[in-house]
């Protein structure tokens, strides 16, 4: 194999022309909204317990665009992180976990 590094915009075993890369990660994530709306793709797991549903945490964050290689929003390179109030408990990670989300 010649040793390059594969296309970042290209899923291992993408087969599937014509979709966009919104569509085909979409087809792999987690329904948390139950209507498609909001979907999640555990990056890494976290480890020990689920945090309470009303816990105040620290959120590192890069909202993009379909088609659009630059984040429309982000705090990861500000010096103070976005602390966050949990509220309904549909999203809850264990410490140090990783996900990416999609709102459709």
């Amino acid at each position: 194999m010649g040793g390059s590094a594969p296309d970042q915009g290209v899923l291992e075993g993408d087969d599937a022309p014509g979709q966009s890369l919104y569509q085909r990660l979409s087809q792999r994530m987690l329904d948390i909204s139950g209507d498609r709306g909001v979907l999640k793709d555990v990056i890494r797991e976290g480890a020990g317990d689920l945090v309470t549903p009303d816990a105040s945490v620290i959120v590192k964050y890069s909202g993009y665009l379909e088609h659009v290689d630059k984040p429309f929003d982000s705090n990861c390179f500000r010096k103070i992180p976005r602390l966050m109030k949990l509220g309904e408990g549909k999203c809850r990670l264990r410490r140090a976990g990783e996900a990416g989300f999609v709102w459709g």
